[in-house]
C-alpha cells in the first residue's frame, strides 16, 4: 500500500446476506432511478475514519484489537431515500443497542490513539444506491420482509478510487464474541 488510504471499519455480509437484502429491495431499487452500490461493496458501517496514513495503521489494528463486543445481528426492515446525499438506504426500525455500544466503544479506542472521533448519532445502515433521483411520488416501495444480518467478525476496509471507480480491501479482521 502506498501513499493515503482512505479507512472504515464495517461489519461485511456474506453472500447469502447480501442476495437477501437486494431482492428485498429490488422494487425500490427500481423505483428510485439510481445507481445501485454493486453486490460486493455492500456493508454496514460501524466507523468512517477517512483519510489516514500508512504510519497509523498499526494504531488502527491495535484500537481494533482491544475492541470487545457479541456478536452483532441486524435485522433491515425499512427503506429511506436521504435527499442531501441522495442515497436509498436500507436500515434497522427497533433498538440497535449493543450496534450502537460497539460502535461507541470503537470510537473510544481510535480516540486513544489519534483519531477525532465522530460527533454525529450513530446511525445504523446499509447504502444500496446512490445518485438517487427521484422518491416515488406514491412513496418508496417496501423492503419485501425483513432481512437479517449476522456478524462475527469486523473488518477494517481502504477504500481506492480507481479508473475504474471505487474499490474497497479488506485489510484487517477482528472477531467479535
Amino acid at each position: 500500500m502506498s501513499g493515503g488510504l482512505r479507512l472504515f471499519f464495517a461489519l461485511w455480509p456474506s453472500p447469502v446476506e447480501t442476495e437477501a437484502l437486494l431482492e428485498a429491495a429490488a422494487p425500490a431499487l427500481v423505483a428510485c432511478r439510481a445507481r445501485p452500490v454493486p453486490a460486493e461493496r455492500l456493508h454496514l458501517t460501524l466507523a468512517f475514519l477517512g483519510q489516514a496514513d500508512e504510519g497509523q495503521l498499526a494504531a488502527v489494528h491495535e484500537a481494533a484489537g482491544r475492541l470487545v463486543a457479541p456478536r452483532l445481528g441486524v435485522t433491515l426492515e425499512a427503506l429511506d431515500c436521504w435527499r442531501r446525499p441522495q442515497v436509498l438506504i436500507a436500515r434497522p426500525m427497533g433498538a440497535t443497542t449493543e450496534l450502537v455500544a460497539a460502535a461507541a466503544r470503537l470510537w473510544q479506542l481510535l480516540g486513544q490513539v489519534g483519531f477525532e472521533p465522530e460527533t454525529r448519532p450513530y446511525r445504523a445502515h446499509v447504502t444500496l444506491a446512490r445518485k438517487v433521483r427521484a422518491e416515488p411520488a406514491e412513496g418508496l416501495p417496501r423492503l419485501v420482509g425483513p432481512v437479517s444480518w449476522r456478524h462475527s467478525e469486523f473488518v477494517l476496509v481502504n477504500s481506492v478510487s480507481g479508473p475504474q471507480g471505487l474499490s474497497y480491501h479488506i485489510i484487517g479482521r477482528w472477531p467479535l464474541g
